[in-house]
């Protein structure tokens, strides 16, 4: 690889256009934020515009005629390429294994957050059991901030989750 330059984009503005660009009622709770790294692979050759390709994804390239406009490109890409299909997101691929790829070559790599609120916004219940004054105390929490019991349980676990808490 050329240059072997790493470069690492906010995903502020990404996360700006996505909420502009979300469905009526948010998409799916239960992944809204759920956010994966992935590097892509940028070439650009004098006077043309970006060119993107993603490993990980098996035939998704985008482009960008500015530096600013790649990362909302990469994401309309990946939810192009997802459209109609009910898939898993794919293990991102390590740093040394996409050096390797002969993609790479000249190019430089970005790396990019991925949102999949866009996979699946199909509820689905779950059976849980607590102790009924864990219940009672959920449901004045849920309350109190205008949410379900569902929605409620939702965002603790998310939060949970991101935080990398331990039990």
């Amino acid at each position: 690889m050329g240059s072997k330059e790493v470069l690492s984009e906010s995903s502020g503005r990404l996360r700006d256009r996505q909420a502009s660009n979300s469905k009526p009622g948010g998409g799916n709770p239960s992944l809204r934020g759920m956010f994966m790294k992935y590097i892509a692979i940028i070439h650009k050759d004098e006077g043309s515009a970006y060119g993107v390709t993603l490993p990980d994804f098996p035939g998704v390239f985008s482009g960008a005629d500015t530096w600013e406009d790649l990362s909302a490109n990469i994401q309309e890409a990946v939810e192009l390429w997802a459209d109609g299909q009910e898939i898993e997101p794919p293990v991102p691929s390590s740093f040394e294994a996409v050096v390797k790829n002969r993609d790479a070559q000249g190019g430089m790599l970005m790396l990019v957050d991925i949102d999949f609120a866009f996979l699946d916004d199909k509820a689905v219940p779950v059976n849980i059991t607590m102790p009924s004054y864990l219940r009672k105390r959920i449901d004045r929490a849920a309350r109190k901030r205008g949410l379900t019991r569902s929605g409620l349980i939702q965002a603790a676990t998310r939060e949970y989750i991101e935080r990398g808490a331990n039990p």
